[in-house]
């Protein structure tokens, strides 16, 4: 799950991180106006600059909506409550760690020691 903000966005991004955040819903976020990939992706996405953009697998929203939000999170099959334990927060990936593939692991998904 990836959202598109902005520096200018103010109220609208900040409502949609606590509403992530809030579900417990691990996220990506882009920051469009700050970096050139970042901007351009999302102009390809949805063919303009505008945040909050939140991505859920192939479903793109523009803008900060509560209901619209909690639809397609609802759908996706996220849960209404952070589980006990579960913790929250935005996991914004590095250019470098995009960009390079995780090794394959073995036939049964164990990971090697």
């Amino acid at each position: 799950m990836t959202l598109y903000t902005g520096g200018e966005c103010g109220a609208p991004c900040n409502q949609g991180r606590e509403l992530l955040s809030k579900r417990g819903i691990p996220f990506m976020e882009r920051d469009a106006g700050a970096s050139g990939a970042d901007g351009e992706a999302l102009k390809k996405l949805i063919g303009s600059l505008e945040v909050p953009t939140l991505v859920v697998g192939e479903g793109k929203i523009k803008g900060y909506e509560e209901g619209q939000w909690q639809g397609a999170l609802d759908g996706a099959g996220y849960p209404r409550t952070r589980l006990p334990g579960q913790a929250a927060g935005v996991r914004s990936v590095p250019k470098a760690a995009e960009a390079a593939k995780a090794p394959a692991t073995p036939e049964g998904g164990a990971k090697p020691q």
